[in-house]
């Protein structure tokens, strides 16, 4: 029973891995890179660049929010940038990506 689950939930793991990976590096998308070049500006502080993702975000800019927020995540790390991170890649149809940065939320409140 227990090789069954790991025979399953392995490929989707690293599948999900991959997936956070390729989102992470841009994805690949070119048209957005312009948009998300303002938001990556070296200056800007940690609640710039939430300002930025809140902004993006009510415009409905999601994929902008989301690498704002990936931004501002990494200058400060604080776990509800996961969840909300979470929520706007759901809204965005990457099933895959949310689950990874829920589980990633999940952990730090585990702690």
């Amino acid at each position: 029973m227990s090789r069954t689950w790991l025979i399953v939930a392995l490929p989707v793991a690293i599948a999900a891995a991959f997936a956070v990976v390729f989102v992470l590096a841009g994805g690949g998308d070119d048209a957005k890179a312009p948009r998300t070049i303002a938001v990556r500006d070296a200056g800007a502080s940690f609640d710039d660049k939430v300002a930025a993702a809140r902004d993006a975000e009510a415009r409905g800019d999601l994929q902008v929010a989301v690498q704002a927020y990936q931004d501002a995540y990494a200058i400060a790390p604080r776990p509800e940038l996961l969840a909300r991170i979470a929520d706007l890649e759901d809204k965005l149809g990457n099933k895959m990506v949310a689950a990874e940065y829920r589980r990633r939320y999940l952990a730090s409140q585990a702690r």
